[in-house]
């Protein structure tokens, strides 16, 4: 679950700065974001920050189960939820995936186009 925590955080820093870093993970990979003093699971979260929360979950997934290889990315439109400002986020984390591993990107608007 380290792995998997670190890679978490890790991404959802690059695309949702502060955010990211209340959002806590169990062991069953649910999501619960800290506020005030209490923590508030996924139902309490927007569309787009479900989205959000899933793409940084798979991620961390991919690198905690492939340390040595690397497979290729499929993205199939998973930003269509998120606002302006995110989406710039994940552009600048796409490209540095990119160095990494090979990534599909697929997309049905060119607004979210690279």
């Amino acid at each position: 679950m380290g792995t998997m925590h670190r890679g978490f955080h890790k991404y959802a820093s690059m695309i949702s700065g502060a955010l990211g870093e209340r959002i806590q993970l169990d062991v069953q990979l649910n999501a619960q974001v800290e506020a005030g003093a209490s923590l508030r699971g996924s139902e309490y979260f927007s569309v787009g920050n479900r989205d959000f929360v899933g793409i940084c979950i798979r991620l961390a997934l991919v690198e905690a189960l492939f340390e040595e290889e690397k497979p290729f990315v499929i993205l199939d439109d998973p930003f269509v939820n998120l606002d302006d400002t995110r989406v710039d986020n994940v552009k600048r984390l796409l490209h540095r995936l990119g160095e990494e591993y090979q990534v599909l990107y697929l997309v049905c608007h060119s607004s979210r186009a690279e």
